[in-house]
């Protein structure tokens, strides 16, 4: 359009670290700048192998080009996890990939003035869905078992899996708590700066309260907490503060000893979602305990809980175990109607559930 000055061009290397600078003014988590770092240090070092150097350069073909190649070709620096067969990104990782990309460059078309966001169509590509699989009482019993804690390495771990089971911390949650996010006394722990910066409060239960504690002061030797508050809580057994990749070892070892597999630290906040609904919490209080901001995630919990309850009833329901008598049988046909029973109110916001079972979010 006349009048109209041209978009800035610049280097796409240099457009990434002036993004980075951004996320990182506006207060983004050390993990999701270092997660953008990675995938956006990728996709520049891609583009530059295609001589695509330049912030025009970056447009929806290149875009999918690049997804073809991470979904096909792209193969891990460091190998397959174990267990896998190939080395080849997760369906997940593809999609958080790429999600991060159409994210910077709609920064970029702000910062340069575009019109639009060049990438604006890109889909990250359909997931398949995940099964939310809740530990089971056996299974529970079996990794609690097996962990010995008359040692600093087993009270470490019975502390950890049990912080895990009873609060539904995310694994990065639980690597940065420090000693003085605890009230020993009370049992609170401050959670800082999780998923989106917000910070929460969630409860330890008396008996996990009492392994915190024993592994605080005997084996940390830290009794006074207001001595060392920034140390963090857990440490690694050269004494180091514990990292998600040493959590998500540590967490699998347990597991393999205790013959219950796959176990990884988020399996521990899936128990902790469908356990707290089974025992009769609500879901708006599920849903801050957890961090979430949609009932999305609540929902599958929800779900497993409700079935598990319906499940159980209709295996055992008296009147399905009598006879069918003649008044079962001259039952009138019923007419299908939409409904929706209120499972939770609170405030201003109310949660209704539907016949299909999902979760609908009322704001008054």
């Amino acid at each position: 359009m006349p009048g109209m000055s041209p978009p800035i061009e610049f280097d796409l290397a240099d457009a990434v670290a002036l993004y980075l600078d951004h996320c990182e003014a506006e207060g983004f988590a050390a993990s999701t700048l270092a997660l953008y770092r990675l995938v956006l240090g990728k996709f520049v070092a891609f583009a530059a192998h295609r001589g695509s150097t330049r912030t025009s350069d970056l447009t929806l073909d290149l875009a999918l080009v690049w997804q073809r190649y991470l979904r096909t070709e792209h193969v891990k620096a460091h190998g397959s996890r174990r267990g896998s067969t190939s080395g080849r990104l997760a369906p997940h990782t593809v999609h958080g990939y790429c999600r991060t990309l159409r994210t910077f460059a709609g920064w970029l078309a702000d910062y340069t003035d575009r019109p639009a966001n060049p990438l604006a169509k890109l889909r990250p590509g359909r997931l398949p869905k995940k099964d939310v699989k809740p530990l089971s009482d056996e299974e529970h019993r079996r990794i609690i078992e097996s962990l010995d804690p008359r040692t600093a390495t087993g009270l470490r771990n019975l502390a950890l899996v049990s912080v895990l089971l009873d609060t539904g911390l995310r694994a990065s949650e639980l690597c940065h708590l420090r000693l003085a996010d605890l009230n020993l006394a009370t049992g609170e722990v401050h959670v800082l700066g999780g998923k989106g910066a917000k910070d929460r409060v969630v409860a330890l239960g008396r008996r996990s309260r009492d392994v915190v504690v024993r592994y605080v002061r005997v084996f940390r030797q830290a009794g006074d907490v207001a001595a060392e508050p920034h140390a963090p809580l857990f440490l690694s057994h050269r004494g180091r503060p514990l990292k998600r990749e040493a959590l998500a070892r540590i967490v699998d070892q347990i597991g393999r000893r205790a013959g219950v597999a796959p176990l990884y630290p988020h399996r521990f906040r899936h128990t902790f979602g469908v356990a707290y609904l089974r025992a009769g919490g609500d879901v708006l209080t599920l849903q801050r305990i957890l961090g979430h901001t949609t009932l999305v995630m609540v929902n599958h919990y929800l779900h497993l809980a409700t079935s598990d309850v319906v499940a159980r009833h209709q295996a055992h329901s008296p009147v399905d175990r009598l006879p069918n008598f003649q008044a079962f049988r001259r039952l009138p046909r019923r007419r299908k109607r939409g409904r929706a029973r209120l499972v939770a109110a609170e405030g201003g916001a109310i949660v209704v559930q539907t016949e299909t079972g999902q979760l609908l979010e009322v704001v008054g």
